[in-house]
């Protein structure tokens, strides 16, 4: 049976994402991102960031 949990936080986007998948041990973070802009060419999105620091395996778009 397939359990799911919503939960709204404040905060950083990649720290928030990152400390949740952490404290419960998650295997896998499936993240998308949007057709990119010039903001994000220039300072990065927030799914790269997450992908990039995640300690789990990661899987982007």
């Amino acid at each position: 049976m397939t359990r799911i949990h919503t939960r709204v936080v404040f905060g950083n986007v990649r720290d928030e994402i990152l400390a949740i998948s952490n404290n419960e041990e998650f295997d896998v973070i499936v993240i998308g991102s949007r057709k990119p802009g010039i903001s994000t060419h220039l300072l990065g999105s927030n799914a790269e960031s997450i992908l990039r620091y995640a300690k789990n395996a990661g899987i982007g778009r």
